[in-house]
């Protein structure tokens, strides 16, 4: 999500730390691999999964950041 440091200026400090939990929550800066259906680990990496869940949930209107 580029830029989206300047995106959270405009809320309160709270706020942008409760997204930043969220997305830790999510698995957005983890650095473990992705198991394929057979349970081996695939090249991909968790963070890319999770960020990319993140930008489709804030891009809906139930999540979108105001």
């Amino acid at each position: 999500m580029p830029k989206i440091n300047d995106v959270l200026q405009d809320f309160p400090e709270e706020e942008r730390l409760d997204f930043f939990k969220f997305a830790n929550a999510l698995g957005c800066f983890s650095t473990e691999k992705v198991l394929d259906k057979n349970g081996k680990e695939t090249e991909v990496i968790l963070a890319q999964k999770a960020s990319s869940l993140l930008a489709q949930l804030v891009k809906t209107d139930d999540m979108k950041l105001r």
